[in-house]
C-alpha cells in the first residue's frame, strides 16, 4: 500500500476501506443495505485507525457513526482515511 500525496501541506489518502457485509461475500455492500451490511465491522475498523497518531480525518456516509467518520459525498459503500505525511 503506498498512499498518494493529496495536496500541498503533505497530507496522504489512504485507499479506500469497503463496508463488510453479513454474508462474507467480497461484493460492495451500502450502508442503507441494513440486511447485508455489517456496521460492526466498519465501525472497529475505523475506531482502530482514530488511535493512530498520524489520522487527520476519516470520511464515511454512514449516520449511525458520525460519532467516528465525518460524511463525505459518494462514501456510501467504502470509506477513506486522510493521514499526516
Amino acid at each position: 500500500m503506498h498512499p498518494q500525496p493529496q495536496d500541498s501541506r503533505g497530507y496522504f489518502m489512504l485507499p479506500q476501506g469497503r463496508t463488510i457485509r453479513k454474508d462474507g461475500k467480497r461484493q460492495a455492500v451500502y450502508w442503507q443495505w441494513t440486511d447485508q451490511y455489517d456496521q460492526a465491522a466498519p465501525a472497529r475498523l475505523i475506531e482502530l485507525f482514530r488511535h493512530f497518531p498520524g489520522v487527520t480525518k476519516i470520511y464515511f456516509n454512514d449516520p449511525a457513526l458520525r460519532h467516528l467518520a465525518r460524511p463525505l459525498g459518494g462514501h456510501v459503500h467504502h470509506f477513506h482515511v486522510e493521514v499526516r505525511g
